[in-house]
């Protein structure tokens, strides 16, 4: 059995990060149902809406000066 010590930093930056997954998973769920009710697509059509949103959210910029996800994970421009 994993225990973990609440006051360490690892376990502080693992709630972090899964509340940084969670509001992203919130984001791709959210554009999936936009998708879906705004086209005439199929909702057995959900996971091609997902790849599409998934896509979509990879190449937005993070913040104005920086690089998209896509850049930083393959060292290429996304252009």
């Amino acid at each position: 059995m994993i225990s973990c010590d609440w006051s360490s930093d690892v376990c502080s930056s693992d709630l972090t990060m899964n509340c940084i997954v969670e509001r992203r998973n919130t984001t791709l769920k959210d554009i999936i149902k936009s998708i879906i009710c705004h086209s005439i697509l199929q909702k057995s059509l959900w996971g091609e809406a997902l790849k599409s949103a998934a896509y979509i959210l990879n190449r937005i910029l993070i913040k104005p000066d920086i690089k998209t996800l896509y850049e930083f994970w393959t060292g290429k421009s996304s252009v």
